[in-house]
């Protein structure tokens, strides 16, 4: 397509302002995932109150939750100016060169679409997570208190269900981040070659570093699924079976939902890496 001087001017200047938008919703996604990874993170805790170690620390991870969903409301807020602005964009340039296929033209507005959507899924992701928490009362009813613990058994319950819940806290958190580093990749399809072989390089390297950090933490796990197991077998009818037992399961789960998180992602940076040539098949 030829353009005259005017619209070559014109088109170098939205290209301008969609790829700073880019930027821009690039910056909001990266607070949008540690927001999420931080709700995720402690929201466990709001399912297995049972294991938080006090009624204050539960409390300040409400808080936390509640903290959280007030900056997501914020995020939401910047999302929808920025979505009117780009949507005036858009409309402007349909006018004046006279052109439906915006993509065509402009790569970097596929990238910002996607980008777009990605975060709004996200958002609306946290806000429905935050609104599952709306009694706190009740949950801190549930709080086993350590001095209500009369026998080792019980003792030793306590002290598994902290340590599986701590290490959920720690898998849910990190899953999320993994999560939105694959999201930032998926968004740069618009980019320029250049561009995407940095964004490849660099996630590459960290997610190689990721699965070789789970891939060491896996026999540990094996381990302490075991160990809590064993003792759920020892305490067969006690009032905390069923609740260790939904916990281990839950661990197991989150581990297991995290590493293939991160095998996933890798596969795709590298399919990525390879079609850019920076990885060899």
């Amino acid at each position: 397509m030829s353009w005259r001087n005017d619209d070559t001017k014109y088109v170098r200047e939205i290209n301008e302002k969609l790829t700073q938008l880019f930027v821009s919703y690039n910056k909001t996604l990266s607070s949008t995932g540690i927001l999420l990874g931080r709700l995720y993170s402690s929201i466990v805790f709001m399912q297995y109150p049972e294991f938080s170690g006090s009624i204050e620390t539960l409390v300040k991870l409400y808080h936390t939750i509640e903290n959280v969903k007030e900056e997501i409301l914020k995020i939401k807020q910047q999302y929808e100016i920025l979505e009117n602005e780009i949507e005036m964009i858009i409309n402007s340039v349909k006018n004046t060169l006279k052109i439906e296929d915006v993509g065509n033209v402009f790569p970097i507005y596929s990238s910002l679409k996607s980008l777009m959507k990605i975060i709004k899924h996200m958002i609306d992701e946290a806000i429905s997570v935050t609104e599952t928490v709306n009694n706190i009362d009740t949950l801190k009813r549930r709080v086993i208190m350590v001095n209500q613990l009369t026998t080792s058994d019980e003792i030793s319950v306590y002290r598994l269900g902290l340590k599986l819940l701590r290490e959920i806290s720690d898998f849910r958190k990190f899953q999320k981040l993994v999560e939105t580093l694959y999201y930032s990749l998926v968004s740069s399809s618009g980019l320029d070659d250049e561009t995407k072989r940095q964004i490849a390089s660099d996630y590459i390297k960290t997610l190689r570093s990721s699965l070789e950090y789970i891939n060491s933490t896996e026999k540990e796990v094996e381990k302490t699924t075991k160990i809590v197991e064993t003792f759920i077998l020892d305490i067969k009818g006690s009032r905390f079976e069923e609740l260790l037992l939904s916990l281990v399961n839950e661990y197991k789960a989150s581990f297991n939902s995290l590493i293939k998180t991160v095998r996933d992602t890798l596969n795709e940076v590298n399919r990525m890496g390879f079609d850019l040539g920076i990885v060899r098949n």
